[in-house]
């Protein structure tokens, strides 16, 4: 890792470029800087760097980034480049190495899945960007053939984005990377049109804050820096606000602090006003180092785990050894800036100021203080992937509102799993083992009174015992503080104290009388008096916001004009007098159109749930699901889920299923609410097991799917599903069909429940593969798109652990609003156009329908014969 050949190839005295000299730091850096730079040099391209050990390792890449996933862009391997180099936008005069125009086009931090070095000398790198234009998983790998000969021009690598959330396909993947510069908003030609000067100076054009901004900060109050300031507070919610007026970050696990800067003079301040200043001297010093004049952060000092994760034990056991050298000062909001007052301004313009300051102050600013970036809109995407990574969860803040200094329904936490403060009322002593805690007796105020709530008893290392017995013991207290007295008052070895510890307690739930279940141990909280902790009741975040956004507020008279549309349309909005319900579900947006050709709202989707309930749960009930969330809508973007999320409301069961080397607890339904649940989570399919939440290894219904190639006409299906029909017939099983929603056609055969899944799967394979062997012109048993044309692929895939397929009566995420149909089998015809079944038509079928097409499905105890290989390899696996 040397900057020698970066310095060899560059005349400092006719260059702007940064020449490298790295600022002292002491934290170190798990998550790193990266920036996408545009070049006009000789050849147009694109500078892709990403921080490892130190240096920008760099790569050109002369067609750009791509969001396609069948994309792969040839990156070249080129020198390394200093840090300073991040924030370089200008032009290099000719003749010097490289001359030509360059824009800051993305830039943002990084990590990789696993050791970064390591991968980077593997050749072979999965790197998670969070970029302004760039996120999500990219693939950079080393081609084979590299340096023949000893060539380092040969060091080619390839740049492909991983099929993710943030992945786009066709026109899509190029059609939000702006060739403006994130830094500055010029283009390269307007960067161009500022001829060099030739000569070096204090820093890059890039650094500089926007015109714009800079002119509205001008003409903001100007006040000096309080001496004592209220962090704005995030209301705990249940579900993510949707829409683009919203934007959501990663909720961190950490202390929150707010940094008073004044031209080298810093305090930081924790959130009950206690000055922590020397807690956190190399933050301190970092923001120190800049000169910030007049300047108010907002943000939360962490420790990042190697995974790129906050821990925020780990960060406790750092203060302990007053060792700070790796903590990380996330900031999101800057109220006050060269002593003007901006908490008038709506949060996403502070947010430009703050990243436009901290950009400029990137050279003397040390990497441990950073910016907390953002997602605009698509909340249920982020909550969903923050949950799949195991953080906390995350912050959706409107982004038109102003900085108050109090709880807030403008800011909203929606967590992944339940977490909050306790007070400490006592202890029990550990009843076996050597002397120590056995668990923390747990309140929380209600008014005067704490309120007994449960134990915990694990997640205390043997220093957090030591540690804790050392605070308790000196607050011993004669009887109990909690209002009521505790389960196990009078056991021996229980202790009782002065609630005057406050600690942090991961828990699964809430009994109905009030009591955790599955609590954890996560730290002590001293950042929080015992008086303000309470039992923080989830939400709906939308009711909430709205009821907020119906009460008009008090602003300057130079309140921003889109901000005042915004809360106008708000106010009228019907949604604004509260949320209709659907079997006691509070239908959130439910005015959102989510079938636009059909003009079909989302309350129209959970009414039609509603209506055909009763025929629908019999497929439905009690198996583990997958669902498919269009937040958005149909024309939106659509993620699958199958997890369920600590939080989500009662009518979503949990069914713990092994996956790996762990438990995950996938969601079920059981009645009328959790199927409008689902609406109101956003989903627009529901997919469901072949086995039921209590036996969920053995398949009580075999499914094949008749999927067509886009040539092949309805007829044909027809005729393959009755072709399908009587070879299981053959076989002693009788069997129901449905439309999908699309052109194919599902069979289902019920099978009694002693059967494995390999044992289904061996004999829907044969069933296949027998029809591909009779007609190979006609069907095909293997998942190739290419082979699938003039052919019906039989999908016999569905029947295996953790498959699905689509229930009955489902909408699918598709033009027409189309339902998944149970028929009858004389109604399966080449007359019928399965697209017919759609939300308005199939109730209206149901009202009609003098009996269920799939009469006596539930009765049905059918077996199947296995195969003779697969019963002699059943048997060959037996223990003898």
């Amino acid at each position: 890792m040397s900057l020698a050949t970066y310095h060899r190839r560059r005349n400092f005295r006719a260059t702007s470029e940064p020449r490298g000299k790295q600022p002292a730091r002491k934290c170190r850096d798990q998550v790193g800087l990266f920036v996408v730079q545009k070049h006009a040099a000789r050849r147009l391209h694109y500078d892709f760097r990403l921080e490892i050990g130190g240096v920008l390792k760099s790569w050109a890449v002369p067609k750009g980034p791509s969001l396609d996933p069948s994309v792969r862009a040839l990156a070249v391997h080129v020198e390394d480049h200093p840090l300073e180099y991040a924030q370089f936008e200008g032009t290099i005069p000719k003749p010097e190495y490289g001359a030509g125009t360059v824009i800051v086009w993305d830039r943002g931090t990084w990590r990789c899945e696993g050791d970064a070095i390591r991968q980077y000398r593997a050749g072979n790198m999965t790197c998670l960007l969070v970029g302004e234009k760039l996120r999500g998983a990219w693939k950079l790998v080393r081609m084979r053939g590299r340096n023949k000969g000893g060539n380092q021009k040969a060091d080619n690598w390839f740049l492909k984005k991983v099929d993710d959330a943030w992945a786009r396909k066709g026109p899509a993947a190029t059609a939000k990377l702006s060739d403006r510069s994130v830094a500055s908003g010029r283009t390269l030609e307007e960067v161009a049109e500022e001829r060099p000067s030739g000569r070096k100076t204090r820093g890059p054009r890039a650094n500089a804050i926007p015109r714009e901004l800079h002119e509205r900060l001008e003409a903001s109050p100007r006040r000096s820096l309080p001496r004592s300031f209220a962090p704005q507070l995030a209301t705990l919610a249940t579900d993510v606000p949707s829409g683009g007026g919203w934007l959501h970050e990663i909720k961190f696990d950490g202390y929150r602090i707010l940094a008073f800067c004044d031209n080298g003079q810093v305090r930081l301040r924790s959130r009950r006003g206690n000055d922590w200043s020397q807690r956190f001297e190399t933050i301190a010093a970092a923001l120190s180092r800049s000169q910030f004049s007049g300047a108010l952060f907002d943000g939360e000092v962490v420790v990042l785990g190697p995974d790129g994760r906050t821990d925020f034990q780990t960060l406790q056991n750092l203060m302990r050894r007053g060792n700070d050298a790796d903590v990380v000062y996330y900031l999101f909001d800057l109220p006050f800036y060269r002593g003007h007052d901006v908490t008038d301004w709506p949060l996403v313009d502070r947010k430009r100021l703050l990243a436009a300051v901290l950009a400029s102050a990137r050279p003397k600013l040390p990497a441990c203080v950073r910016l907390s970036d953002h997602i605009v809109g698509s909340g249920e995407e982020v909550a969903e992937h923050a949950c799949r990574y195991g953080l906390e969860g995350i912050v959706s803040k409107r982004a038109d509102s102003p900085y108050v200094q109090k709880r807030s329904a403008d800011w909203l936490k929606v967590k992944c799993l339940r977490r909050q403060e306790f007070v400490v009322g006592g202890w029990t002593d550990r009843r076996s083992g050597p002397a120590g805690i056995g668990s923390l007796l747990l309140g929380f105020y209600r008014g005067a009174d704490l309120v007994y709530c449960g134990r915990v008893g694990t997640g205390f290392t043997a220093q957090t015992q030591d540690e804790l017995l050392e605070r308790l013991k000196p607050l011993a207290a004669e009887g109990p503080p909690f209002a009521s007295q505790s389960p196990g008052y009078h056991e021996p070895g229980t202790h009782y104290i002065r609630p005057e510890i406050v600690v942090e307690v991961q828990f699964g739930e809430w009994t109905e009388a009030g009591i955790l279940r599955h609590a954890a141990f996560k730290g002590i909280r001293e950042d929080k008096p015992p008086r303000q902790v309470g039992r923080e009741e989830a939400r709906a975040a939308s009711e909430e916001a709205l009821a907020m956004l119906a009460k008009p507020r008090q602003r300057g008279p130079k309140a921003n004009a889109s901000r005042q549309t915004t809360r106008a349309h708000a106010a009228r909005s019907p949604r604004a007098a509260g949320s209709p319900a659907v079997a006691g579900v509070r239908i959130t947006h439910g005015e959102r159109v989510v079938y636009p050709d059909l003009a079909v709202t989302k309350l129209d989707v959970a009414r039609y749930y509603d209506s055909v309930a009763e025929a629908m749960l019999p497929h439905v009930e009690h198996r583990p699901l997958m669902v498919v969330r269009c937040p958005e809508g149909q024309s939106g973007a659509c993620f699958h889920q199958k997890h369920v999320r600590p939080g989500m409301p009662k009518a979503i069961k949990a069914v713990m299923v092994r996956e790996k080397d762990e438990n995950a607890e996938y969601a079920s339904v059981g009645d009328r609410a959790g199927l409008v649940t689902l609406v109101q989570f956003g989903a627009l399919e529901v997919h469901v097991w072949g086995s039921r939440d209590d036996r969920i290894d053995r398949p009580d219904r075999l499914i094949f799917d008749l999927d067509p190639g886009v040539d092949v006409a309805w007829k044909e299906v027809v005729r393959a599903a009755r072709e399908l029909k009587a070879r299981l017939e053959d076989a002693g099983l009788q069997s129901f069909a449905r439309t999908t929603g699309g052109k194919g056609v599902h069979l289902v055969a019920p099978v009694v429940r002693r059967y494995r899944w390999e044992d289904v799967k061996a004999f829907a394979r044969s069933t296949a593969e027998a029809m591909t062997l009779d007609a190979p012109d006609r069907y095909i048993a293997t998942a190739s798109k290419a082979r699938r044309q003039g052919r019906i692929y039989i999908d016999y895939l569905r029947n295996d652990l953790g498959s699905t397929a689509v229930a009955s009566f489902s909408t699918r995420a598709r033009p027409g609003a189309p339902v998944a149909t149970p028929l009858a089998w004389d109604e399966l015809n080449e007359r019928l156009d399965p697209l017919d079944f759609n939300v308005r038509t199939v109730p209206e079928r149901l009202a009609r329908l003098s009996g269920d097409p799939w009469r006596g499905l539930s009765d049905l105890r059918q077996s199947i014969r296995l195969p003779r290989t697969h019963r002699a390899a059943a048997r060959a696996k037996r223990p003898r």
